[in-house]
């Protein structure tokens, strides 16, 4: 294993995936099982034009991402989907709200009926759309579909409480957020549980029906459905919600996920990801600490250069550089003093800033144009790359921020759909006192006409600080989104995202300082905007099989560094795995540390390592090669480097290097085999850097 790692690592690395790793791929083809990831929502776009509007995006695509599966989005109103347009779906989803009905049930439950004897799952969540008004039966397809999924619909319809009774219930499972009550509005429908594979979550009867068992939620080996109203709880007319289902157990369940690696976005060699970027807006406001200053200038000062060891992206609005007012000299200090800063990434953040974009309002007044989505976003993109040209900053202009409501149509997205671009915004993740579900928390983007969005990591301070009229320390309180989704589950990396003006106030600049501080103290691997961008699409491009032997490969285009497995207790078998470089264990879960490679095979044992791995680095490691004498790699990061090695001998003395190093020469391992190293300064925007670790004479 250490010679193929150790040739990964150069130029020819690609071609080392083909070559030492191809014997697998060639030698047991027909026993290298795909394992899709792809689950196709299937939704009324009459009633949520946009993907990004329906309750499947807003509440059940952040758990499936969490689980490694992936979202598309197919109207009921486009034809039936045929066989070859689905070969990397493994289920089928619907959440239709309630009185939605599909115009031809039966066509479409016989459709439904030829996926699962295609092995492919279904799952419904309250209303799946052929549910007849009143007390009409169902279509014939649509009962043998639900017989076929081991259930026998008997109707029976009650909205009254009073009259049910539980049988039987999985607390873990129908209440997540919140417990059962049948003081609030509920539903029975009668459905009966044929199949002794399914497993039943919840079983209620009617005090005022004799055999009305009815089962409403349960998974079994072709999916699984929850019935309506216990799914989530939603007062009518108010925006607070909670699950009553717990969405991670039931989809993991329904689909059969448990034991298998799931692609992670979130973490870096075991640590969380943390990014930071700034949108273009108030950059020229006035501050109110000094009023003879922009904002941008107090940002420039007091949050860029302030914390130069981390990366932040930093977007303008590019239409202010086609206005009088701010074309001039001082305006132009600002954009080279924030877009020389070695920590910053520039950014395009639309022309004249759209606020809705298929409405095409916008926030900038710009005499004698009205909208344009291609000058609001490749013509944005190509200003900020004229603008480094002339400022002779030697810096790619290849990110994009999204403004406003950060809701683009297919179209629009596609104009930035290309590898020249990255893009990113939108979700507006947050979990607190106040919005005190995961139901809060978004997806990591949304697809839409065959393009992907990638998602902003948190919401921004115009949230917290009523659309900045007041409460201007307001952003103190995304704190609480972090730690929420961080435990019990890793749901996000950190991302400090805000504005320009925040630098306006006093309040929302000491808030902003107190984040950065409380964020730096915490075990974090600091990353740059573009860094996870490309993560979250590999996340997306990342394919996984099942291995003879019970291993899993996963492929992926290269920037991806981590896959988890939920509630695993093993550990990695390093002397049969392929491009992984080390392991961790956290919330119960096993991290697995991938190398730079496109292709890992992963096994795993109840056995410790027999040689040295990477337990924890909050950098970029490359070119890892490791055995009881000798660790090598290349490193790259940012901030204060932390790194552990498990797996070395006890109690050895290992020579470390001085350069950037903040121990002394030797130090040793401990009862463990552990040896926990401190880097001082990091490579930053420069290139990486070799480390050699070897041990010391006895």
């Amino acid at each position: 294993m250490h010679f193929r790692q150790q040739w990964c690592g150069l130029a020819v690395g690609a071609w080392c995936g083909l070559l030492l790793c191809g014997f697998v791929t060639r030698a047991h083809a027909a026993e290298i099982v795909p394992l899709p990831r792809t689950v196709l929502a299937l939704y009324d776009d009459t009633l949520a034009p946009d993907p990004a509007q329906t309750i499947i995006h807003r509440m059940a695509e952040m758990p499936l991402n969490y689980l490694g599966m992936k979202v598309e989005y197919r109207s009921v109103h486009q034809p039936l989907a045929t066989e070859n347009e689905l070969h990397d779906v493994a289920a089928f989803l619907t959440w239709f709200p309630v009185g939605a009905h599909v115009a031809d049930p039966e066509k479409y439950c016989a459709w439904l009926t030829t996926q699962l004897h295609a092995h492919r799952k279904i799952v419904w969540l309250e209303n799946p759309g052929f549910f007849p008004q009143g007390t009409a039966a169902i279509a014939p397809a649509c009962d043998v579909l639900l017989q076929t999924m081991g259930v026998r619909y008997r109707g029976e319809f009650a909205d009254n409480p009073y009259f049910f009774a539980i049988d039987a219930k999985e607390s873990a499972m129908v209440e997540f957020e919140r417990a059962l009550d049948f003081s609030e509005p509920l539903i029975y429908r009668h459905f009966e549980n044929i199949a002794p594979t399914n497993h039943a979550h919840l079983v209620i009867h009617r005090t005022d029906l004799a055999d009305s068992r009815s089962t409403l939620v349960v998974t079994g080996p072709h999916g699984g459905f929850a019935a309506e109203s216990f799914v989530h709880y939603q007062p009518i007319g108010e925006s607070h919600l909670q699950w009553r289902l717990n969405p991670f157990a039931f989809f993991e369940s329904a689909l059969a996920l448990h034991g298998l690696p799931h692609p992670d976005p979130t973490t870096l060699n075991g640590q969380r990801l943390f990014f930071s970027h700034i949108d273009g807006d108030g950059i020229f406001n006035r501050s109110l600490m000094s009023p003879q200053e922009f904002a941008g200038e107090v940002i420039a000062r007091e949050i860029v250069q302030r914390y130069a060891n981390l990366p932040i992206g930093v977007s303008i609005i590019t239409g202010y550089l086609d206005l009088s007012e701010y074309r001039n000299d001082r305006a132009t200090t600002l954009y080279r003093t924030l877009f020389a800063a070695p920590n910053v990434e520039p950014a395009a953040h639309g022309y004249a800033h759209p606020l809705v974009w298929n409405k095409g309002t916008l926030a900038l007044d710009i005499p004698d144009y009205t909208f344009d989505p291609v000058r609001e976003t490749t013509g944005s993109i190509a200003q900020l790359h004229d603008l480094l040209a002339t400022l002779q900053i030697d810096k790619p202009a290849t990110l994009y921020f999204w403004t406003g409501n950060c809701r683009p149509t297919p179209e629009q997205l596609a104009l930035l759909d290309t590898p020249a671009v990255l893009h990113i915004n939108g979700g507006d993740s947050r979990m607190d006192r106040e919005h005190d579900s995961v139901a809060f928390v978004a997806a990591l983007g949304v697809r839409k006409g065959g393009h992907q969005q990638i998602f902003a990591g948190a919401a921004n301070e115009n949230i917290f600080t009523e659309l900045w009229h007041g409460r201007f320390y307001g952003f103190r309180d995304i704190a609480q989104t972090f730690a929420n989704t961080e435990s019990p589950r890793r749901l996000k990396p950190i991302d400090l995202y805000y504005h320009y003006y925040s630098g306006e106030r006093l309040a929302s600049l000491t808030t902003l300082q107190n984040l950065y501080d409380d964020i730096r103290r915490q075990p974090i691997a600091p990353i740059r905007v573009s860094d996870y961008i490309r993560i979250a699409q590999d996340f997306y491009a990342a394919t996984r099989a099942r291995l003879p032997g019970g291993g899993f490969r996963i492929t992926h285009p290269g920037n991806l560094r981590t896959v988890r497995f939920e509630q695993e207790p093993r550990n990695v078998d390093l002397a049969r795995s392929r491009g992984v470089i080390g392991f961790d264990h956290a919330h119960d879960n096993l991290y697995v540390h991938l190398d730079e490679n496109h292709t890992h095979d992963i096994f795993l044992t109840v056995h410790a390592p027999t040689h040295p791995w990477m337990r924890t680095a909050n950098f970029f490691v490359t070119q890892w090669h490791a055995d009881a004498h000798r660790v090598e790699f290349m490193k790259q990061g940012w901030g204060t480097g932390h790194l552990t090695i498990a797996g070395l001998p006890a109690h050895t003395r290992w020579q470390i290097p001085t350069n950037n190093f903040a121990e002394p020469p030797f130090a040793t391992t401990d009862a463990n085999g552990q040896l926990t190293l401190v880097f001082e300064r990091m490579e930053g925007p420069a290139p990486s850097t070799a480390v050699v670790i070897t041990r010391a004479a006895e």
